[in-house]
């Protein structure tokens, strides 16, 4: 865990060199919200890449859910739906523990497709939901995710891993009055900290807030491709 008044220190310390430039200075609510923004853009981009950078799986270890147990919340003859987490950000597997009368009982992996390709999938002779042959097919929709089974056999549970949504960085303790209303609305007493700990999503963070400070002291015509720069050549050896 890193602290978020280390953030705003750091944010403060580059951000004060500029000030011949940029000569006002940011409310602290403000400086949050830019450095909370800064957060969702490197979260983004480092789910984006974890499966083909390892250094970037590392980073995300502190927000990986494993083996949730998702609630069923409807059953049918075709399919159940279970319930989506709300802090959910990104799925990463998700499989059924399937019953069936006379064979027991096994995990099976659920294969998600577009929705699409949904029915000419449900009717496949290759990729329809089969107990024999341990395919479920998965949906995801407005109620949650759908787990087709197509009374081949009974889904008993779900159980899924995934990468669960940052949430957002507060610190009150360095305001005047030790809370803020923040940009929710809401007042805010507890500081929250940033939950990845590596140097590199540190350095990111800060260096994308200022960034996005720059972009709104004056226009930032080459905004994305200072951001892009930013994004590919992180230094990802801590």
């Amino acid at each position: 865990m890193i602290l978020t008044s280390r953030l705003l220190y750091e944010f403060d310390l580059r951000y004060n060199r500029l000030q011949s430039s940029f000569d006002s200075s940011i409310r602290l609510e403000d400086k949050l919200a830019i450095l909370n923004q800064a957060l969702r853009i490197v979260f983004a981009d480092l789910v984006s890449k974890a499966e083909i950078n390892s250094h970037y799986r590392a980073a995300l270890k502190p927000l990986e859910k494993k083996e949730v147990s998702y609630k069923k919340l409807t059953s049918s003859s075709k399919f159940d739906i279970f319930e989506t987490p709300k802090d959910e950000f990104r799925m990463l597997r998700f499989r059924a523990i399937a019953n069936k009368e006379g064979c027991g009982t096994k995990e099976i992996p659920i294969l998600f497709f577009q929705t699409d390709d949904l029915d000419s999938s449900l009717i496949s002779s290759y990729w329809k939901p089969s107990f024999a042959w341990e395919i479920a097919i998965g949906d995801e929709g407005s109620e949650g995710y759908y787990v087709w089974h197509d009374s081949d056999f009974t889904v008993a549970s779900a159980i899924g891993d995934y990468y669960a949504v940052h949430p957002e960085l507060q610190c009150p303790s360095m305001s005047a009055n030790k809370y803020y209303i923040d940009w929710n609305g809401k007042k805010q007493t507890r500081d929250v900290n940033l939950l990845l700990d590596k140097d590199f999503v540190f350095d990111m963070i800060v260096d994308i807030g200022i960034l996005i400070a720059k972009s709104i002291k004056v226009d930032t015509r080459d905004y994305e491709l200072q951001l892009n720069k930013i994004l590919t050549t992180a230094k990802i050896n801590s």
